[in-house]
C-alpha cells in the first residue's frame, strides 16, 4: 500500500460539477454555523429519532475551531471533524495546486481500510451518543 501526490491534468479531474456542488454545500453548511452561533437548532435526525447522528456536535466543533478552541473542537466530534477537514484539505490542493493524494492498494488492502473507516465511523457514533446524548 503506497500513498503518493499525483498531480492532475486540471484542476476538476471529475469535472467541474462534483466540485461546485462540495463547495457550495461547504458555504450552504458554513451559513448554519454563524446560525447556530446566533441559537439556531438543527439537527432533523435527532428530531425523527431522539438520537444523535454521526455529525451532531460537528456545526459546534467548527465554531470551536473558528474561535481556537482546538481541544473542545474534538471533543465535540473527532472523528467526523478531522474526515472533513480532510476532504477539505484535499479538495483545496485539488483546486489551487493540481495536485491529490492517491492511494495504490490491492483490493483486499481497500476493503481493509474500508472496515476500519466504518469501525472508527461507528465507534464516533457511540461517542456521539454518549457526549452529546
Amino acid at each position: 500500500m503506497r500513498l503518493r501526490v499525483e498531480k492532475l491534468a486540471g484542476r476538476f479531474p471529475g469535472g467541474t460539477l462534483p466540485s461546485v456542488i462540495f463547495w457550495a454545500f461547504f458555504l450552504f453548511w458554513l451559513g448554519l454555523h454563524f446560525a447556530l452561533e446566533a441559537g439556531f437548532r438543527l439537527c432533523w435526525f435527532k428530531a425523527l429519532t431522539g438520537i444523535s447522528c454521526p455529525t451532531c456536535g460537528l456545526s459546534r466543533a467548527f465554531l470551536a475551531l473558528w474561535h481556537g478552541q482546538v481541544i473542545q473542537a474534538l471533543l465535540y466530534n473527532p472523528f467526523m471533524l478531522l474526515f472533513t477537514l480532510a476532504a477539505l484539505l484535499q479538495q483545496s490542493a485539488t483546486l489551487v495546486l493540481k495536485r491529490r493524494l492517491a492511494l495504490d492498494a490491492t483490493v483486499h488492502q481497500r476493503q481493509l481500510l474500508l472496515i476500519i473507516f466504518l469501525a472508527l465511523f461507528l465507534l464516533n457514533w457511540l461517542y456521539v451518543i454518549w457526549r452529546l446524548g
